[in-house]
């Protein structure tokens, strides 16, 4: 079963975001138990020369990466692929065209425009070849503008595209609300059930970026199944306060 199998059948499957692009860290990460890690480089601190330490750190945990790239740029995309990804998430999608050149910078010819140089990919795949790749790509885009929002039933019906993230905090600011991922706006939360029901619609999953259990479950029962939870960098931060505060909590106070 290939990590397109895994990850879009049956029920959520549960991610984080690496944004410190550490490959021991990520590998750490990796054995945790997430379905799948979501490499970021839009907002991560690492640049496209650190994916392949990055990519060896999660093959160790068998878990499936895939890379958040910065822009709907074909060459990132590819480039990516390259390195070993389970797929992309390519942001701030807004129109039906700039889906569709995700989807064929995702696939080769004669399916698509993707270059062949599977430099990495072609040692994680037993008889790898241009329709083995086609097949097992996980090709997604982002909604989390207004013009995305407007165009999001022309976008999901773009062929080859393999569903949707929304983007909760992007989508708050294009709507003119404070972004949070632990408690949405009601216009927000709106905007993220339309997207779910537009893919849907469409036959396409519907994925979020959020932090949390109780997030998680409320998405969940929403319609979205690719949710990612938590982050390294948070989970790091907010597992050391916690354990800071409660040293320094007087005695009666402790957990």
């Amino acid at each position: 079963m290939n990590a397109r199998e895994r990850l879009l059948g049956g029920g959520p499957k549960y991610g984080a975001i690496c944004t410190l692009g550490d490959a021991f860290s990520v590998e750490v990460l990796g054995h945790c138990g997430f379905d799948w890690i979501c490499l970021d480089r839009q907002h991560g601190s690492f640049g496209e020369g650190e994916l392949y330490p990055l990519m060896q750190g999660l093959s160790s945990a068998s878990t499936p990466a895939l890379v958040r790239v910065p822009g709907h740029d074909g060459p990132a995309i590819m480039r990516a692929l390259d390195a070993g990804a389970a797929g992309v998430i390519v942001p701030m999608i807004e129109t039906a065209v700039a889906a569709a050149e995700v989807v064929a910078a995702c696939r080769y010819p004669p399916s698509g425009t993707r270059s062949w140089g599977p430099t990495r990919a072609r040692h994680l795949t037993a008889g790898y070849s241009a329709s083995k790749a086609d097949g097992a790509v996980i090709c997604a885009v982002m909604i989390e503008t207004a013009a995305g929002l407007e165009n999001l039933d022309e976008i999901a019906s773009v062929p080859g595209l393999d569903g949707v993230f929304a983007g909760p905090s992007d989508l708050a600011l294009a709507l003119g609300c404070k972004p949070s991922l632990t408690d949405p706006d009601e216009r927000v939360e709106e905007a993220i059930e339309a997207v779910a029901v537009a893919f849907a619609a469409h036959g396409k999953f519907a994925g979020i970026f959020t932090v949390g259990a109780r997030q998680a479950a409320h998405w969940s029962s929403r319609g979205f199944t690719l949710i990612s939870v938590h982050s390294d960098r948070l989970l790091m931060s907010e597992g050391a306060e916690q354990l800071l505060a409660e040293i320094r909590a007087p005695d009666g106070e402790r957990v």
